[in-house]
């Protein structure tokens, strides 16, 4: 059942990824930074552990820890959020220097927006689906649109519906003219935001891997069993909320 509670500047919460094809349940530890109906901010500190459960398995993956930190904010029924890195002390990881390097004054890196269903509220944090699509908008605001092989991929393998990907292509288009006016969350209210003494991570959610909701994804077990599936159609039939039904101001 959906939690319509709300958290409080400090508390630790937990944003999953569900719905993955690949039968793992990705859990990211956040901090409260600001709660509400318009938009939540959560801080996800340098050194959080980055967490996955593979229910194939029912075990933990190794675990590895999240290098330079992030401001995540989540908007009710937008089917996307925006990242805000930063540099932190052990230094961009390889990974992202492609995405986030370059010559810029201050900590401030970029933004990156997630495709993804609307996120759902929980009792312990965020529900939401990767939807593969992702923006990478650097501080001079050039950018470019990242993975889009990997939806065109996913497509052919039937993943996703040829209507399926058209609309995610669709919702990506939407957020451009955010990023050409360079509204929030693409202007400066957050770029210059240092991690404050009062929101240190605490302990995470327990059995957050087994809250409800986790298990509805195909698994690599359907895979291997020449099953292709419908990762999402249990999501959106539970969902509240329907996909795609949000609309830019």
């Amino acid at each position: 059942m959906t939690s319509q509670r709300f958290w409080t500047r400090g508390e630790t919460i937990m944003h999953r990824q569900v719905a993955h094809e690949d039968g793992n349940v990705v859990g990211w530890p956040h901090v409260v930074v600001e709660d509400g109906t318009e938009r939540s901010v959560l801080y996800q500190p340098e050194g959080a552990p980055f967490l996955i459960w593979n229910l194939d398995e029912q075990r933990f993956l190794p675990q590895f820890t999240v290098r330079m930190y992030a401001l995540r904010i989540v908007y009710p029924h937008r089917p996307y959020f925006v990242s805000l890195w930063f540099e932190g002390e052990t230094g961009i990881p390889p990974w992202w220097q492609p995405h986030f390097g370059g010559d810029y004054a201050g900590r401030f890196r970029g933004w990156k927006v997630d495709l993804c269903s609307p996120h759902r509220r929980t009792e312990i944090g965020f529900d939401t689906s990767d939807d593969v699509l992702d923006y990478i908008i650097r501080p001079d605001y050039s950018w470019y649109i990242k993975d889009d092989e990997d939806l065109t991929g996913f497509t052919a393998a039937g993943v996703y519906t040829e209507e399926e990907a058209a609309r995610i292509r669709e919702a990506c288009r939407g957020v451009m003219p955010l990023i050409e006016a360079r509204e929030s969350p693409f202007d400066a209210e957050w770029t210059g935001w240092l991690p404050e003494p009062d929101l240190a991570l605490g302990t995470l959610p327990s059995d957050w891997q087994h809250y409800p909701g986790a298990d509805i994804h195909t698994t690599t077990l359907d895979y291997e069993r020449g099953e292709l599936g419908r990762p999402y159609d249990a999501w959106r039939a539970a969902s509240t909320v329907p996909l795609w039904s949000w609309r830019e101001p």
